[in-house]
């Protein structure tokens, strides 16, 4: 059985040779190439064709993510990115990586990875790492997805800036998400997508409708003790009786 031809790419030499050495405890891999910036990176997969490239995010000339964006259309290696910087997650994302490799990488963790690439490489098409993996593996290196949520579409998820939704609002047992720029329908219960958001700014005002705090304008007193809030998008949501009184409480009012 050939073995599976990986290129390397990083501009630090300590990452290069860690790579390298983790790799070499994987007898079915065999590394053909080793680049130290993005344009030497691009360069060697046109020339070696690689199975997989494993490639760091933060390097001169070409940076990973556009070392990707310039592949030509007939080349199709597996890709890994592996970085320090865990904010380029959702850009990897979108880039079709199978996996995000976040330094210092382990033995354990590449071996995870190279069981992904294994798997990928007896498909016909490569799968792309999922969003709930990527979250999963953000949140198991200490890190913390919550500035971004994915919310489905027709054929992709949407990624929304946490503090882009405005509200969140059950019509006709659809919930619908309003933010800054559109509104979204997913096929989720409002407790469903609730558990998602951050408790500290998001508040779940009366049974079918959460809020977003920042996005409050005015608190307007209405009918029943209750409070009727003014949000930045001109919708207008009135808030329970229990949910009014905890919210005068917060005002002072």
């Amino acid at each position: 059985m050939s073995k599976i031809r990986v290129l390397i790419a990083d501009d630090e030499e300590p990452a290069r040779k860690k790579m390298l050495r983790l790799l070499g405890n994987f007898e079915q891999f065999e590394t053909v190439g080793i680049a130290e910036d993005g344009l030497q990176a691009l360069d060697y997969i046109v020339e070696l064709e690689p199975d997989v490239v494993f490639l760091d995010i933060e390097m001169p000339g070409l940076n990973g993510l556009e070392v990707v964006q310039n592949l030509p259309k007939n080349l199709h290696p597996i890709i890994v990115f592996a970085t320090a910087y865990h904010e380029h997650a959702v850009k990897a994302f979108e880039l079709n990586s199978i996996d995000y490799l976040l330094k210092p990488v382990t033995k354990e963790r590449l071996h995870s990875t190279i069981e992904k690439i294994q798997k990928n490489l007896t498909l016909k098409e490569p799968q792309k790492l999922p969003i709930d993996d990527l979250n999963h593996q953000l949140q198991q290196n200490g890190f913390q997805f919550n500035n971004k949520i994915p919310i489905p579409t027709a054929d992709r998820y949407k990624l929304v800036n946490v503090e882009d939704i405005i509200l969140v609002q059950v019509e006709e047992r659809l919930t619908h998400i309003f933010t800054t720029e559109k509104r979204f329908m997913i096929n989720q219960t409002l407790e469903q997508f609730e558990k998602k958001l951050p408790i500290n700014t998001f508040v779940k005002v009366n049974r079918s409708a959460i809020v977003n705090l920042t996005h409050v304008k005015e608190f307007v007193i209405w009918f029943g003790h209750r409070l009727k809030l003014i949000l930045t998008n001109g919708m207008e949501v009135i808030c329970s009786r229990e949910r009014s009184k905890s919210l005068k409480q917060m005002l002072d009012l």
